[in-house]
């Protein structure tokens, strides 16, 4: 077992009252009805789009450095290997991963303008390394950046959670009550 499959281990307890899945068989858009949305399902979503961002294989911003036109000297193969240290790089996301990431960093948005640390806190926190699962951004080097206390930061954290949790509980069940209205059996009897 990965470090990444031990740290989504307690995620098979999780399941969707409706559908049943885990965390990893939610739907990339939560449907009004069939998925279950609370603070555990939107942190494990938020993580997982902060691996898929980093595993992603981007051009750096930065110009490139510099080299050379000459060829690299030939080795001989029993001195070339180990020679140097290649790090291991995650897979490559594929186009459904991509999907998830961009539909769980839109969530960020349901934070309100005003409370940009808040967004900023859960986003920074979402980072997560596809090598070693392990977060980029700590609890005490977001407060450093912050000018806050570790703790509080985790509290802020909790609460941007909840408001994405509340804001799409709220789209969801407008959009269940919308349907519900629209397509209702109340609706059918007042229309004969």
């Amino acid at each position: 077992m990965t470090a990444c499959e031990a740290r989504t281990a307690p995620g098979a307890v999780w399941g969707c009252g409706t559908c049943g899945s885990g965390l990893d068989g939610v739907c990339a858009v939560p449907r009004p009805g069939t998925c279950r949305i609370d603070a555990e399902m939107v942190g494990h979503r938020l993580e997982a789009a902060g691996m898929t961002l980093l595993a992603m294989r981007t051009p750096s911003a930065y110009p490139a450095g510099v080299r050379s036109a000459m060829p690299d000297v030939l080795r001989e193969a029993i001195e070339a290997y180990g020679w140097t240290d290649e790090p291991s790089r995650a897979a490559v996301p594929d186009a459904a991963e991509i999907t998830r990431m961009d539909v769980a960093y839109g969530w960020l948005r349901l934070i309100p303008q005003n409370r940009h640390v808040l967004r900023r806190i859960v986003a920074a926190r979402s980072l997560v390394s596809p090598e070693t699962c392990r977060h980029i951004m700590t609890w005490k080097r977001i407060a450093v950046l912050l000018g806050a206390d570790s703790r509080a930061i985790k509290s802020w954290h909790t609460h941007g959670i909840a408001i994405i949790v509340g804001a799409l509980n709220h789209i969801q069940l407008s959009n269940h009550k919308w349907q519900a209205g629209f397509f209702g059996e109340s609706e059918r009897k007042c229309r004969q």
